[in-house]
């Protein structure tokens, strides 16, 4: 199989995908928080949108399925960390 690479803006990608999620954080009654540092990561990646998109839904609806509901909390961070980007957290 193979995987189309095209250039990307990271942060809309993330951003985008987390919104798309918005509605069933609320349905359970946890906020959702997106903390992007900005001018630390790259404008734009090489990689398939559709693949990022997806691991980033399979975090939040993890970080979902665990958080304590109602009036819960996830909380996704992104920040440069040396060579590598890191991020996502849940209380």
């Amino acid at each position: 199989m193979e995987v189309p690479i095209d250039t990307l803006g990271f942060t809309e990608t993330v951003a985008h995908s987390g919104a798309g999620m918005q509605r069933l954080f609320e349905e359970k009654q946890v906020g959702l928080r997106f903390q992007i540092a900005e001018g630390v990561l790259p404008a734009v990646v090489q990689g398939d949108e559709d693949w990022l998109a997806q691991a980033v839904i399979n975090l939040l609806s993890n970080a979902l399925k665990f958080c304590a509901s109602p009036n819960g909390i996830v909380s996704v961070h992104l920040q440069r960390q040396g060579h590598y980007y890191r991020g996502y957290e849940w209380p």
